[in-house]
């Protein structure tokens, strides 16, 4: 038995999915979402910044209901409210 083979028995996260898609909008990449919803069917340390985040995405992609749908998804903790507010706000302009 190799010694890395327990590693791949690790749940995946979704953090790292949604950090690549983040990172995508960065650099203009604004109309793929794959890696942000792939990165949200996963768990998550932070489920509501993770939605955010997609919202983000749709909101850069000139999607305006699906990021208004994205936000409205978030229950919001008190660390993400005013983020929340401010994007849903955004999207509806």
């Amino acid at each position: 038995m190799r010694p890395d083979a327990g590693c791949r028995q690790r749940p995946a996260q979704g953090d790292a999915l949604v950090k690549l898609g983040e990172d995508q909008i960065g650099r203009g990449n604004t109309r793929r979402h794959r890696h942000h919803q792939a990165g949200l069917k996963k768990p998550l340390k932070d489920a509501a910044n993770g939605q955010i985040r997609l919202g983000h995405a749709y909101l850069a992609a000139g999607q305006k209901a699906d990021a208004q749908a994205a936000v409205a998804k978030v229950k919001e903790p008190a660390n993400d409210a005013h983020g929340c507010s401010s994007l849903s706000l955004a999207a509806r302009r």
